[in-house]
């Protein structure tokens, strides 16, 4: 099934608003106040990010996934931009899926 460009932008949304860590300042941070959605209209790259962010982005989503097989520590900061990037748009793309699912379920039981 084909999907909408705003169907997309708000599966990363969730994605990037969700995935929070704790700063060296003792600070809540998502990977959206990160990159600095919506703010001047000049969001960053995840590549952009400084290190300990990434680290952090890449912890929680380890978290999210329960995949620990290679620990942040060990990644260049390049990879580890890289694999925090993989994994926001894999966990976008479940978000979308399961929401194809939910509206299969719906339309079979209106059958």
């Amino acid at each position: 099934m084909s999907k909408s460009i705003k169907e997309i932008m708000i599966a990363l949304n969730q994605v990037l608003t969700t995935t929070v860590w704790v700063n060296e300042d003792r600070q809540i941070i998502s990977l959206a106040d990160e990159l600095q959605i919506g703010h001047n209209n000049a969001p960053r790259s995840i590549e952009d990010l400084p290190r300990p962010s990434l680290v952090g982005a890449y912890v929680s989503l380890q978290i999210r996934t329960d995949n620990f097989d290679v620990a942040a520590e060990t990644l260049e900061t390049k990879t580890l931009a890289l694999r925090v990037k993989e994994m926001v748009f894999a966990e976008a793309k479940k978000i979308m899926d399961a929401a194809d699912v939910t509206v299969t379920s719906k339309v079979a039981r209106a059958a």
